[in-house]
């Protein structure tokens, strides 16, 4: 694994994983990076010093793992292996793995809720997963309707999450209401990765080779939509993209 800086340059090399890297996270902090491996080993390093600041986390997958990421305290570490796996990082001498109820649903890719008190799991059935953290209960699990979900964002207020879809669409869901609110479309496969700005607009990477930036302000989506298609969405239209939105004349915006 290797570190950059933000000129493109490479500053070091961290080495010494058990099985190839699949995913990365650092901490709220900086301070620590996560690193999973196919053969589920989790390797949590100090990026400082450049040292293991764990000893290594290790688990029982039902298959290759392929995701890992911190809570927003920094303190809770969660893995994705075909399952949902969970440390408690409070002591880094003495991590701590926490009981998660593992379902029929697998979970391949995940965020943490704002809050950091659910995990937000998707699966290759194109299920939306929740898991409590205190209890590791599972809470519920939901169809998106995408085939299967290849990514999961959480945006940057804590409002909304986005998947990521073989259908070729993205999906825009209300956390606390457990809601769709948005369907975006524009990718001619399926769609891959997904990223939150700062500013709360999404980024898409597709397996078309298209990467693309999505305004989320219903009236500057709906203003670029009237410049795009040049008539008014229909009331099926409307729907199907804006449901949670009261249905009004597209150009007249």
């Amino acid at each position: 694994m290797r570190l950059w800086d933000a000129q493109g340059r490479p500053v070091a090399l961290l080495a010494g994983h058990p099985d190839v890297v699949q995913a990365v996270a650092f901490s709220p902090d900086g301070l620590l990076l996560a690193a999973v491996t196919r053969n589920h080993t989790v390797t949590v390093w100090d990026v400082r010093s450049r040292r293991h600041a764990t000893a290594p986390l290790t688990y029982r997958g039902q298959g290759a793992s392929t995701d890992v990421t911190f809570d927003p305290g920094g303190r809770f570490l969660t893995a994705a292996g075909l399952g949902t796996f969970l440390w408690d990082l409070d002591d880094l001498a003495a991590p701590v793995a926490l009981k998660v109820e593992q379902p029929g649903l697998i979970a391949t890719a995940q965020v943490f809720s704002g809050d950091g008190r659910r995990i937000l799991s998707i699966s290759p059935a194109g299920f939306l997963i929740t898991t409590e953290v205190s209890t590791g209960r599972r809470l519920d699990g939901m169809a998106t309707g995408q085939g299967g979900v290849q990514d999961i964002a959480l945006s940057p207020d804590g409002r909304l999450i986005a998947t990521a879809g073989d259908s070729r669409t993205i999906k825009l869901w209300d956390v606390g209401a457990r809601r769709r609110v948005a369907t975006l479309t524009g990718h001619t496969s399926r769609v891959r990765g997904l990223a939150f700005a700062a500013d709360g607009t999404l980024v898409s990477g597709g397996a078309d080779s298209r990467i693309i930036h999505w305004p989320l302000d219903p009236r500057a989506a709906t203003a670029h939509t009237c410049r795009t298609v040049g008539r008014d969405l229909t009331r099926q239209e409307w729907a199907a993209y804006l449901p949670s939105l009261p249905y009004r004349s597209t150009c007249d915006l």
